[in-house]
């Protein structure tokens, strides 16, 4: 189970709500039994997908109207995660749900995703606190 906790906060209540959605649905994925992984994999995964896109065009566009001078590390970073999520995603039609799959799952969202959210999107967030812009939903 991945924990969304006080580390991960960036003080950006849009951000803030997104990334511990992505996390409730990693968790319900994760958490599935056994028998119900296969189906629930890619309801769950299929979301991710489309969730983690919209996530990061929203972020993309806030660092854009906000003149954030660290947009382009940023943005490639949103640009490996991205492609992780569909190589997890062609895995899956491919070979189906596995353990080696989840096992990369689990490592994509609770240590990556999560050193992404306690370094890059604290930094943006604090820059646009500080400039006062705001994230559009």
């Amino acid at each position: 189970m991945i924990v969304f906790d006080a580390s991960m906060l960036t003080g950006n209540g849009l951000i803030d709500a997104q990334h511990e959605e992505l996390f409730r649905r990693v968790n319900n994925l994760l958490e599935s039994p056994d028998e119900e992984r296969t189906s629930q994999a890619y309801e769950a995964l299929d979301f991710l997908r489309t969730y983690v896109l919209f996530h990061f065009e929203r972020e993309e566009e806030l660092m854009r109207n906000s003149g954030y001078p660290e947009f382009d590390e940023h943005q490639v970073a949103h640009g490996r995660f991205r492609s992780d999520v569909e190589e997890a995603w062609l895995e899956m039609e491919y070979d189906g749900y596995s353990d080696a799959l989840a096992d990369r799952l689990t490592e994509l969202f609770t240590v990556r995703f999560v050193e992404h959210i306690k370094t890059l999107d604290r930094a943006l967030a604090a820059f646009v606190t500080s400039d006062g812009v705001q994230l559009t939903e």
